[in-house]
């Protein structure tokens, strides 16, 4: 050949082209650069691919879109297209590999050989889709053509292709859909071609796979959308059929699941795995098929085959068994074990088993709430009439005596809280007992806690024994009660008796929290810390006792609060916390002796900070203004 026929104008290379094709591309090794071949003769291609002229590629094209757009079925259009290039490339054998991920394995989908018993022996070849098998993973996962030498591959898989199709090398033009190698088209040459032939053919060959790839990624959507299709009335019939059991037997339900799920992936061994939250055992359902028929089992399992069976918190395949983790709205851990005989579960077979989990995840929670509607209405009236009791309890109107004005907030969470404040004015107006507390917990049995003191204190108030004793007396109460009970019960509270004559405030603590107390004259805040113990924790509180005294002067303003004040939070998990409570408390006390109007400021302030989220707790204040 001529130097003038073959010349990189960019770096003046006039040898036997030496490169590769990228994207229909010929790029010179010497500069990297495209390169431009000046003259072309006639004898550069064998058989078909002796085409000189444009108009007959394009025809090349016509004629293989022609075989793509006349089949749907991936078998008849990769044994076509095999077909097609033997025929186009005068008998040469040419595979069609593609990449079976559910199975990790290049399955040959198409093999065309001038000799059919060569054929056969081909077809009966399995590889796996990993590195070891060299340069055929490489052209796929590289996404790019490779010409190479049969010998100079180290995996026995080679040596065999070769001796058995007296094959001296190939060309590999990987069949992309996008990025994704969706598998490889193979063409054997039995010696060894010029590069100028190699370029050529991998350059219509790339045009070629380009619309292949199309065509096969199409095919695959309309096998799948068939599948899909099935799968999905037979989700359908199954939810039908489960809704129609009697959903207070569970046995049959189970049995019922176990058979779906079997139907479903054809598999011979199937097992449903149930955990109580509670219990330390799990029960198990089994539906077997064999020749003989259908088998059904139930039973426990030891502690031990317990833990090794809920482990698991995702799906997971092992060689043909299939684990599928769930778990029900109450909180009882599931899992599906499904096995076939020998063939592993392909992706189809794990999309609608998923699907089918997710169909018995309702069908479960809709028999535990099925079991559970009855009672549920009934707890659900007592805490309504528990919450409703909660705010008879507290008081109902605040005292009113010359030069100061009461005022009580509650703002209850969800439910049944166990926060709580109270005013007792003596009959004569001569004394004013102040209460608030937090009983520990939510919910009816908090709220009966709660309840239950309020009336030992209004007993108790009655006698007029101390505020020190009468802390000692409801400790004892709920100690004896609750101590040694299912769920311990324990209270904070702080108890302050004041005398209007004197204007003397006394108070005792049982592990509440401070009293905070603006002072008008210095624009400032005192904090008093009430200490002792909290109340239910030991038979006996005298020994941390906490009490003192304080006043309260003119333009003065005392406040009491329980922790849902302080542990309110924000969507960002931050606490409203003391220090944002004191700022807000001074803020508005300076512009107002209204205490009804400071404690609705301070709960606009937290109401602005916690923003969205959920209350969670009771918010409790109560706050005394001296305007006399």
């Amino acid at each position: 050949m001529s130097s003038e026929s073959n010349v990189c104008v960019l770096c003046g290379d006039t040898k036997t082209p030496e490169g590769e094709t990228r994207k229909a591309r010929f790029y010179c090794n010497s500069c990297g650069k495209e390169w431009i071949l000046e003259k072309r003769r006639s004898a550069r291609f064998s058989g078909l691919l002796q085409i000189e002229k444009q108009e007959n590629r394009v025809s090349l094209l016509l004629d293989s879109l022609a075989l793509f757009n006349s089949t749907v079925k991936i078998e008849e259009l990769t044994y076509g297209f095999a077909n097609f290039i033997h025929q186009r490339l005068g008998g040469r054998n040419v595979g069609i590999l593609i990449i079976d991920v559910d199975k990790s394995q290049i399955h040959l989908a198409g093999y065309k050989s001038s000799n059919p018993k060569l054929e056969r022996k081909i077809k009966s070849i399995k590889l796996d889709y990993d590195l070891s098998y060299g340069v055929l993973v490489k052209s796929m996962t590289e996404a790019r053509s490779i010409h190479y030498k049969l010998e100079e591959e180290k995996h026995p898989f080679y040596k065999l292709y070769a001796e058995l199709t007296k094959t001296h090398s190939q060309l590999l033009i990987p069949i992309l859909y996008g990025v994704n190698a969706l598998g490889l088209i193979t063409m054997d040459y039995a010696q060894s071609p010029d590069t100028i032939h190699i370029s050529e053919e991998r350059e219509m060959m790339e045009l070629l796979t380009g619309q292949f790839a199309v065509a096969l990624r199409n095919a695959s959507l309309y096998e799948r959308s068939k599948n899909q299709s099935v799968n999905f009335q037979n989700l359908h019939l199954s939810a039908l059929t489960l809704s129609k059991l009697y959903l207070d037997n569970q046995d049959e339900m189970m049995r019922m699941i176990l058979l779906s799920a079997s139907s479903f992936a054809n598999s011979a061994k199937n097992k449903l795995f149930e955990k109580n939250k509670s219990e330390a055992w799990s029960k198990f359902y089994e539906l077997n098929r064999d020749d003989t028929g259908m088998h059904s089992y139930s039973g426990r399992l030891s502690e031990k085959e317990t833990e090794d069976i809920f482990n698991l918190k995702e799906p997971k395949q092992e060689k043909n068994l299939l684990i599928i983790p769930f778990s029900a709205e109450d909180g009882t851990s599931y899992c599906f074990h499904l096995a076939k005989e020998t063939s592993t579960f392909s992706r189809d077979d794990f999309e609608v088993l998923n699907a089918y989990t997710a169909l018995t995840k309702i069908t479960i929670d809709n028999t535990r709430m099925y079991k559970r509607m009855g009672d549920q209405k009934m707890i659900e009236r007592e805490i309504e009439i528990a919450r409703d009791i909660q705010l008879n309890l507290l008081p109902r109107q605040t005292p009113e005596i010359n030069g100061f004005k009461f005022s009580g907030f509650m703002k209850s969470a969800k439910g049944v809280g166990g926060d709580y404040y109270d005013f007792i004015v003596s009959p004569n107006q001569s004394e004013v007992i102040i209460c608030i507390g937090d009983v520990s917990g939510k919910g009816v049995s908090a709220g009966i806690v709660m309840a239950t003191v309020r009336t030992i204190l209004h007993s108790l108030v009655r006698r007029k024994p101390t505020i020190n004793e009468i802390l000692s007396d409801i400790n004892t109460y709920i100690y004896y009660n609750y101590s040694e009970a299912a769920s311990p019960r324990f209270m904070t509270m702080t108890l302050i008796s004041w005398e209007p004559k004197t204007n003397e405030f006394l108070f005792a603590g049982a592990g509440h929290g401070n009293i905070a107390i603006y002072r008008k004259a210095s624009n400032s805040l005192e904090l008093i810390e009430t200490k002792g113990i909290v109340l239910g924790i030991e038979p006996n509180i005298n020994r941390w006792s906490n009490s003192g005294s304080f006043t309260l002067n003119r333009g003065d303003v005392m406040l009491l609060y329980t922790d849902g004040v302080t542990e309110a939070m924000n969507e960002n998990g931050v606490s409203f916390d003391d220090p944002r409570l004191f700022d807000s408390f001074v803020k508005h006390a300076a512009k107002t002796l209204d205490s009804n109007e400071l404690l609705n400021e301070i709960y606009k302030d937290l109401e602005s900070f916690v923003g969205g989220r959920e209350q969670h707790d009771d918010i409790t204040m109560i706050a005394l203004a001296s305007n006399g």
